[in-house]
Parts: C-alpha cells; structure tokens; sequence
C-alpha cells in the first residue's frame, strides 16, 4: 500500500544524508490543540490513514509538499475536510491530478512543492474555507505559526486533535551555518527551541503569518532536536504555484 512505501525512501534518505527529514507519520511536538473551525484550510492526505497535511487555497486545489505525492495517488488517495480530528468525521474529496514540482530533488528537498486537484468543488461554510498566500517576504525573526497533528512526543504518544505551535523565521544566513548543504533560496527556516518544533505527519501542512500562508513544511533534522525546521517558502514558489493551476483547470 501506498503507506507502507513512503517510509522506506524517507529512512533510505535519512541515512544517506545524515539529515533527518519530515517522516510522514508524526506531527508537532509541545503544541497545544487547535480550537474548533479555528484552521478550515488545513486537510489531511490520507490513503487508508493519515499520510500527509495540506491546505485549501481554491475549491479545487490542495497546496502541499512534493515529497508526500506517490505513485497511483490519483487512484487510492483522498483529502479529508471540514474536522479538527483527522481519524474521523469530516467529508473526503477524491483527487483527479497529482503534480509535483518538476525540479523537486527528494535527496535535499529541494523545490518540495506539489498541488493536488479535486474531483470535484469544495463546499466552502465555517470548517471549510480556503487561505491566501503571501507574495511578500517574511521578516526575519516573524512568529509564524505551525499547524498539524500526529505523534506530539518523541516517544510516539499521539492525539486526535490539530495541533499548533508558535516558531520564530530564522535568517537563511543562520539557517545554513547549522545545515549548510541542504539549505536553498527557495526555504524558510523556523525555530521553537528544543523539545518543540515539526516531527512529521505535519508534512505538507501550511507555514501562517496573520491569517495568510507562507510556507510549506518540508523536513527537520530530528524532532524538536534543536535544530531549524525546514519549510518550502510560498513567496519563492508562487510563480509556479499560479502557472500550474492556470495550465490545469480545464
């Protein structure tokens, strides 16, 4: 199944790079639960069970990360909304399109952006409702705020509930003096402190600042490790965010 494939090539880059991405089981560490209707852009990209996060930006495209598109995800997987708990209730959409950046390297995460097209239309009310996108840079030392849900331990203790968490934008300059050879023009870096911060399942999920989306969760070097959380930044990639969505709505 398409689960059990996705763990063995996150591993297998785990151990070739030295650097520990996203693993698509877990979510945040030391967050707290989101309140109801509080994130109606935020989904899950499930096959069975939760596999990934994304978010809602019109009614009929998903935005998320590339490394959580597989093979036959148009055939067995499915978007779930309108629920702050992703084990149950809500209401799936099935996905017509799969598109991953072209120029994404799963050896770095490099350009680790994708969209998913629905089947058919969102019905957009109060739990179901689409997020803008920032054209504009973050400012350094920002507090953006990280949303997801999975694994919130590193013991592997779990909730049902959306999970939120408050980080600082951390200086590319910086980023890369702790990383250095994973680090692109096309991230965004954010730090907690250690014992917080993304731990997978988060992967995909939506990067916020004042209400508007501006990264996309990539990878981390560990959970809540102390090390930077690495994100796909949306000012960078919205050229080809437009352009992919324009080409595909037919």
């Amino acid at each position: 199944m398409f689960l059990s494939g996705i763990v063995p090539l996150v591993l297998l880059v785990v151990h070739s790079l030295e650097a520990s991405p996203v693993e698509p089981l877990a979510p945040i560490i030391g967050g707290s639960n989101v309140e109801d209707k509080k994130v109606p852009y935020l989904v899950s990209i499930t096959v069975n069970s939760f596999v990934c996060g994304g978010s809602i930006i019109a009614d009929r495209w998903i935005l998320t990360a590339a490394h959580c598109i597989k093979r036959n995800m148009v055939k067995n997987a499915a978007v779930r909304v309108e629920t702050n708990n992703f084990t149950a209730s809500g209401t799936l959409y099935r996905i017509d399109r799969a598109i991953a950046h072209e120029k994404y390297f799963r050896g770095a995460f490099r350009d680790d952006v994708g969209l998913l097209r629905l089947r058919s239309p969102l019905k957009f009310g109060e739990r179901v409702k689409k997020i803008e996108l920032l054209s504009q840079i973050v400012p350094y030392n920002a507090t953006l705020t990280l949303v997801g849900r999975g694994y919130i331990s590193k013991d592997h203790k779990t909730t049902k509930i959306t999970q939120m968490i408050k980080a600082k934008n951390i200086a590319l300059k910086l980023c890369r003096k702790m990383q250095p050879d994973f680090i692109y023009p096309g991230h965004l870096c954010t730090f907690v402190k250690k014992g917080k911060g993304i731990c997978g399942g988060d992967s995909g999920g939506p990067v916020v600042w004042y209400g508007r989306q501006v990264g996309i969760v990539s990878w981390s070097k560990g959970c809540g490790a102390g090390y930077y959380d690495v994100h796909s930044r949306i000012s960078y990639f919205l050229p080809w965010i437009k352009a992919t969505i324009a080409a595909n709505s037919d």
